[in-house]
């Protein structure tokens, strides 16, 4: 079954001159709820600006629609996103690239949870722009075994 989450983060991308600051969903603001299905594993940003995805099933997936907007007054360009660390293999990122992203307008990038073992599941979230680098997001997930 997929359960589709709708939550945006936003994330300001600013040129700072070859500084490539860490993002935390806390410092620009964000707004997460359930999708239309009203279905499990729904996600929600923490205090410490990590991306969460509650407790959900082996074998499902969640989908947690994050907004990239440029709150800065420059065109930036994501060149492409990708996770790193132990648990990588149990989230995924799409999104067609490079994506332009206008000065004031805002993407969407699709960021799933899909457990394939029960446990805690954790990885960072790595969006590649043009001009800042690379954003990392702390992602993490529960996962119950199949059918609980």
């Amino acid at each position: 079954m997929m359960s589709t989450k709708k939550a945006s983060l936003w994330v300001r991308l600013v040129l700072a001159a070859a500084v490539v600051l860490p993002v935390a969903a806390t410092q620009f603001g964000c707004s997460c709820g359930m999708g239309p299905d009203g279905g499990s594993g729904a996600a929600h940003v923490d205090a410490s600006g990590a991306l969460v995805f509650d407790r959900l099933p082996v074998g499902e997936t969640a989908i947690f629609h994050l907004t990239v907007k440029d709150s800065a007054n420059v065109h930036e360009r994501i060149l492409g996103a990708s996770f790193s660390g132990l648990n990588a293999g149990e989230f995924a990122v799409t999104g067609t690239y490079p994506i332009d992203v206008p000065a004031g307008t805002s993407v969407t990038l699709d960021v799933s949870f899909v457990p394939t073992m029960a446990g805690q599941a954790q990885a960072t979230l790595l969006v590649q722009t043009e001009d800042m680098g690379i954003s990392p997001i702390q992602v993490s997930g529960t996962a119950a075994p199949a059918g609980s």
